[in-house]
């Protein structure tokens, strides 16, 4: 589990595809990583890669091994692209502050950033994202954008998608990938699983009272 508050960032240097998805190597940039300490990443601990929760499988001075699976290639971006750059986080220790929200790595979705304009010294960002996703937005709630913690600003639901807007600050425009961003480009989304379980919760007590006939 993560907090969405990234500590580093990272360059793809190498992906070797395999016939179950493929090996990707990522690189530390040490320059824009002061808060992510190689020194206490070991095999089998579990990063978050851009809002993926991955299995570190080899540890070097330089950076992090990563095996990923054809599911997750399929559902997310940005991990088997060679020089992409990439929001990196830890994952929780007991000890560990939730500055941001709980982030299970757990891509919902590849969203695309519809809008991309400044606001003072912030940047404005709308996603689009699938239909399917609407329950689970709501203005003022957290949602993770390629690991990255944000509040959502306003919804926008819509036949073909829905969109949701947030904001970035300097500090994280300075410490993530967003300073990247521009528009069309492709995200990771996952929505906050607090929603996901009062929307189960809220399914499950409507049909139970179809199902009883009240």
């Amino acid at each position: 589990m993560f907090t969405g508050i990234i500590s580093g960032v990272g360059r793809v240097i190498s992906v070797c595809p395999k016939s179950s998805g493929a090996s990707v190597f990522v690189e530390l940039c040490r320059d824009r990583s002061s808060g992510f300490d190689l020194s206490l990443v070991s095999v089998g601990d579990s990063v978050c890669v851009s809002g993926v929760c991955l299995t570190v499988v080899s540890v070097t001075d330089a950076g992090c091994g990563f095996d990923v699976s054809a599911e997750t290639l399929s559902c997310t971006c940005l991990l088997d692209v060679t020089g992409a750059l990439v929001n990196l986080e830890t994952s929780l220790r007991p000890s560990s502050l939730v500055g941001g929200h709980f982030v299970y790595g757990h891509v919902d979705c590849v969203g695309k950033i519809v809008v991309w304009r400044s606001v003072c010294d912030s940047q404005e960002m709308v996603v689009s994202i699938p239909p399917l996703f609407a329950p689970y937005i709501a203005r003022k709630c957290s949602i993770a954008v390629d690991g990255i913690s944000l509040t959502v600003n306003g919804v926008e639901d819509g036949v073909e998608d829905v969109r949701f807007s947030v904001n970035l600050i300097p500090h994280t425009l300075s410490h993530t990938t967003s300073s990247n961003f521009d528009l069309s480009t492709s995200v990771n989304v996952e929505v906050d699983m607090m929603a996901r379980y009062a929307s189960r919760c809220a399914e499950v007590f409507l049909n139970c009272s179809r199902n009883n006939g009240v």
